[in-house]
């Protein structure tokens, strides 16, 4: 693509924050996607250091595992990075964000930097909380339903015991009767007159 179809698709993106850093994370150049995803406007972005201005601070670079060293030598060594992050608003709100970090080549005079990809990823985020929570009643009615039937079996069970035992004692008893039939039989006999 030409540098003009480049620029026309930079400022056109408009539900993407497009931003470029040097290597030290100062705010270069961004797209009116940053200002309507930040809230920020545009003099408030460049020459602004991204971490600290944009990012929730446990997601800052002096925090442990996002360290600048970090986060550079991740996306240096690699095509890009990727991670969600919660971005800082201008009315210091948090928005949820998948953000993606991009090594940019360089080119005759200019300097190192990234491109900075953020997307608004609050419905997905909305849609895992609503999962997980679907996901929690679901496990809690098959607790429920697994006791009820641990119950019911117990109770078919007690009453299959009751059967046989009724059962056993039924056959005991006909058995008594028979025996006491077949004693009444040999002790009687027909009298004929």
């Amino acid at each position: 693509p030409s540098p003009a179809e480049l620029g026309a698709v930079w400022l056109a993106a408009r539900r993407v924050a497009l931003f470029t850093t040097n290597l030290g994370g100062i705010i270069q150049s961004f797209n009116p996607g940053a200002e309507l995803l930040t809230g920020h406007q545009a003099a408030r972005l460049r020459g602004r250091d991204a971490w600290g201005l944009l990012f929730a601070p446990p997601e800052r670079p002096d925090s442990p595992g996002l360290a600048a060293p970090a986060w550079r030598r991740r996306v240096e060594g690699k095509s890009h990075w990727e991670g969600d992050l919660s971005l800082i608003r201008a009315d210091g709100s948090t928005l949820p964000v998948c953000l993606r970090l991009t090594g940019l080549p360089v080119k005759d005079g200019e300097a190192p930097g990234f491109l900075w990809l953020a997307t608004d990823i609050s419905e997905r985020k909305r849609a895992e909380a609503h999962l997980a929570e679907i996901s929690e009643r679901l496990e809690m009615m098959v607790i429920e339903r697994t006791e009820d039937l641990r119950a019911l079996n117990q109770s078919l069970e007690e009453e299959v015991a009751a059967r046989r035992q009724a059962e056993k004692t039924l056959r005991q008893s006909e058995e008594r009767l028979n025996r006491a039939q077949h004693l009444a039989h040999l002790g009687s006999w027909e009298l004929d007159l």
